[in-house]
């Protein structure tokens, strides 16, 4: 895995697949790696907010670098070069506007989730889902991690956690 002109490729130089967002901005300075999950169950579920323009809202635009795959599909939606808008009006540990410094990356998990009394694992919106179809302790809204690795070792180690050849 490699980025060659901002784009991720495998080592035998085969692009990941790529779907363009055009919700992106071109400042750019990334520090940062934040992780999200898509409150989805596919890769299409989480890419199509992730690239719909919202003509009607354009406050609800958001995007992503990266969304990966529960099977080990990564897309790429935003070169690494450009902004995604993945953490909105942000305020984190004094630093305002956390999308022109983060590398966004978006997990398709089903989200926050908790026990009921039953034992069943329930979204907020108390629908209930197996454990199969979760990630066990990989409940990763809003955690950030510094930059220290990069973002290959992060996506790397992702998918290894997961068992998964890219």
């Amino acid at each position: 895995m490699k980025i060659t002109n901002y784009l991720l490729y495998h080592d035998n130089d085969i692009p990941y697949e790529t779907i363009p967002s055009p919700n992106f901005s071109n400042y750019f300075r990334p520090e940062y790696l934040v992780l999200h999950c898509t409150t989805g169950f596919t890769v299409e579920d989480g890419v199509r907010s992730l690239i719909d323009p919202r003509p009607d809202r354009p406050d609800l635009r958001v995007s992503a670098h990266l969304v990966i795959g529960r099977e080990g599909r990564v897309v790429q939606l935003v070169p690494f070069n450009k902004c995604a808008w993945h953490c909105g009006p942000s305020l984190w540990n004094g630093i305002k506007g956390l999308n022109s410094r983060a590398i966004g990356i978006e997990l398709v998990n089903a989200g926050d989730v908790e026990r009921d009394g039953l034992g069943q694992w329930v979204l907020f919106a108390a629908r209930a889902f197996r454990a199969a179809d979760l990630y066990a302790g990989v409940v990763l809204l809003g955690v950030i991690g510094f930059l220290s690795a990069t973002i290959l070792g992060a996506v790397e180690r992702y998918l290894l956690r997961w068992r998964v050849t890219p």
